[in-house]
């Protein structure tokens, strides 16, 4: 899922594709020191109420304009898959 448009958050919609999935990864490109991470902390909001209360990770990435290159993405979801990613990685 490619969130495009932050605000309105589209909280019902994001519940309804992501509600039963086991696993989630959340990457986002800011960090909110002292919080969790914007999109990261929206999804978890969305997802409050969820029947299936999935995992969801947050790795950041990007931070000063760095780039995240295919093969990092294809790392994150690999671990994610293997049950082996923790929240917070910093890419």
């Amino acid at each position: 899922m490619k969130i495009k448009l932050f605000r309105p958050f589209p909280y019902e919609k994001v519940a309804q594709v992501l509600e039963y999935k086991k696993n989630i990864a959340v990457l986002d490109r800011s960090e909110s020191f002292g919080a969790d991470a914007p999109l990261y902390s929206e999804i978890k909001c969305a997802l409050y109420s969820a029947r299936g209360h999935p995992q969801i990770y947050s790795c950041i990435f990007g931070l000063g304009g760095r780039d995240i290159h295919e093969k990092e993405i294809e790392n994150i979801f690999s671990k994610l898959a293997e049950g082996e990613l923790s929240s917070y990685k910093i890419i």
